[in-house]
């Protein structure tokens, strides 16, 4: 969905289905957000705070943050990680 400006300037990255802090992007200066899970009402609050959202998918953005964090945890307490 690309409501927002045509320039890129900041970008937003939310796992899942997390919709809800769309509102509060533009006080942040992020007008642009990769997004997971796109339920039908965000469609017209995108729209309304002219914001451009690209849905990714609620498992593919989960996926990538825990894996992240994950091996980052285990290699400051050097433990295993799988």
């Amino acid at each position: 969905m690309e409501y927002g400006p045509n320039e890129i300037t900041k970008v937003g990255i939310s796992s899942g289905g997390s919709g809800s802090i769309i509102p509060s992007l533009k006080n942040l200066g992020i007008n642009t957000i990769i997004i997971g899970e796109g339920q039908q009402y965000l469609y017209n609050i995108i729209r309304e705070n002219e914001i451009n959202a690209y849905f990714c998918g609620h498992y593919a953005t989960e996926v990538f943050g825990v894996n992240t964090l994950a091996k980052e945890v285990a290699t400051k307490f050097n433990l295993e990680y799988e």
